[in-house]
């Protein structure tokens, strides 16, 4: 075992000095290369990680190379540092991905005029769709592009960005918010010993606005006593398909793909995803059923709206409500999380949040309310900044594109654009990795401060910005408010992240949990 061990060591140590050996060598070709060409037209000039055949720079994220694929995001950090702000990198089939870490090539790719916006699409969840063609008409608005993806944006997206959706379900927020300020009150004794007590909590009250949200009803995902005697409920269905897809798809995403390869029956990982997915379709369009047959649909909600559009086939409301509580569970729990994180690692940003949240008193918050709260709203853009749930935003380039170094992709090339990276570049945000809500009122920022403020995009941009931003900002805004107006929270443990598709906390994460009431200010 010793010596196998040694081996291993040996085979990973040449791997990386390959690696260093044919970065140098690619950078002395660009220190000799005619100064009077100044345009690089080719992907394969772009400085990045050696490649193998057909693996390409796989290798990185196993057992071989630094990192794990839960390390993607610090691998990210480290490329930059390595290479410069446009770095080539191979995936599977020597496919070659172009990430892109400086702001102005970033801007030029986001900020490009087009009718369609052109993404990657999620292949597994692709996959999946057309599996299941008797469950799925389309691959869905986020996997779509072209035509199509307009078409869907044009009859999904309004209920979800109509400002008078947002106020009709703020009133249902806070209620929610107040029974997870309740459970806490009761049980924060438990909970600062439980390594995932608030942040399960946290996550659960996400979940349960997002349902309500899409089903205009309550699942009782906050109420643990419910699950514990009722484990055929609705509720501890969706959660179960909820982890078991998550976990299925990251497989899919990060693993081998021979499910593509083989049949559908014969790969666990793809019965697993369709298993977990065709459960949460069948529990929630059992719900959406129930809803719209009561009659007790209002028109200001999403289904309420979704129905009412002649135009959709009932099939595709429940998909879209499917979608939304499967695209936002993580997105808004994680943003809650970091946010939390971060508010509660400064006594004197909690006491400042907790002054201006006295001053609106016990009132629920809407969007008025919170259009006033200025620095809740900067602490939240500010954990934005710092720890975006989406770190990367995909694009496809529609035409020949310069980028810097002098290179040129040409049209069709995948680019990823780091706006994490970008958001801790002390060239587009001074003290860029401090925690500065104040940074975000332009009345207290110092003059001389950089402030980019355009490269905070947690939920993408321009025409392929997430249609149910204004909701999940709600939702997050009003937790937080409820949270830091009744506690006052002390991390016991460091922030760990891990890259699963998005930027996730991970590891144990406990906090100190003093009611207001209690504490005294210095």
């Amino acid at each position: 075992m010793h010596w196998v061990n040694v081996f291993l060591q040996t085979l990973k140590w040449i791997l990386q000095v390959i690696q260093e050996f044919m970065f140098r060598r690619q950078c002395n070709k660009d220190e000799n290369h005619n100064e009077n060409d100044n345009l690089k037209s080719t992907k394969s000039t772009i400085p990045g990680p050696w490649s193998l055949p057909i693996l390409g720079a796989s290798w990185l994220y196993t057992w071989l190379g630094p990192y794990s694929h839960v390390e993607y995001h610090t691998s990210n950090f480290d490329k930059f540092k390595k290479y410069g702000p446009v770095v080539r990198e191979e995936v599977l089939w020597n496919y070659p991905l172009i990430h892109l870490f400086d702001a102005a090539d970033i801007d030029k790719v986001l900020k490009y005029k087009s009718d369609t916006p052109y993404r990657p699409h999620n292949e597994a969840d692709v996959f999946y769709r057309k599996y299941r063609k008797d469950l799925y008409i389309n691959i869905g608005m986020v996997n779509e592009n072209g035509e199509n993806w307009k078409n869907l944006r044009k009859h999904l997206s309004p209920p979800l960005t109509n400002r008078k959706t947002a106020q009709h379900y703020a009133s249902n927020m806070n209620e929610i918010a107040d029974e997870l300020i309740d459970i806490l009150s009761t049980n924060k004794r438990r909970l600062e010993q439980d390594t995932e007590g608030l942040s399960s909590l946290v996550y659960r009250a996400g979940l349960e606005m997002m349902c309500n949200v899409a089903l205009e009803r309550r699942m009782g995902f906050l109420n643990s006593d419910g699950e514990a005697q009722n484990k055929e409920s609705d509720m501890l269905k969706i959660m179960t398909a909820l982890k078991g897809y998550q976990t299925a798809s990251n497989s899919a995403m990060y693993g081998l793909p021979f499910w593509k390869y083989v049949p559908p029956k014969l790969s666990t990982v793809f019965t697993q995803l369709v298993t977990h997915r065709d459960n949460l379709f069948y529990t929630i369009g059992s719900l959406v059923d129930e809803t719209t047959a009561s009659g007790d649909v209002h028109d200001l909600s999403i289904l309420g709206q979704l129905v009412n559009n002649k135009a959709l086939p009932m099939q595709e409301v429940k998909v879209s409500c499917v979608d939304y509580i499967t695209a936002g569970v993580d997105t808004v729990g994680n943003s809650l999380i970091y946010a939390i994180w971060l508010i509660s690692s400064s006594d004197s940003v909690q006491k400042r949040l907790r002054e201006e949240l006295e001053s609106i008193g016990d009132s629920d918050l809407t969007q008025d309310t919170i259009s006033t709260l200025t620095y809740l709203k900067a602490c939240v853009k500010e954990s934005f900044r710092m720890y975006p749930t989406a770190s990367q935003i995909a694009r496809l380039t529609e035409e020949p594109l310069s980028v810097s170094g002098g290179h040129v992709l040409p049209a069709n090339s995948l680019v990823l654009c780091h706006t994490h990276v970008a958001c801790h570049q002390e060239e587009n945000f001074t003290q860029a990795t401090e925690f500065i809500p104040q940074r975000w009122i332009p009345q207290e920022r110092p003059e001389d401060w950089v402030h980019k403020a355009h490269l905070v995009v947690p939920f993408g941009s321009g025409k392929r910005i997430c249609p149910g931003k204004r909701l999940a900002e709600q939702e997050i805004h009003i937790i937080i408010a409820k949270i830091f107006r009744n506690f006052h929270l002390t991390p016991k443990d460091d922030l760990e992240i891990e890259f699963n598709w998005l930027m996730s906390p991970s590891g144990p994460l406990r906090f100190s949990l003093e009611k207001v009431s209690e504490v005294v200010e210095n």
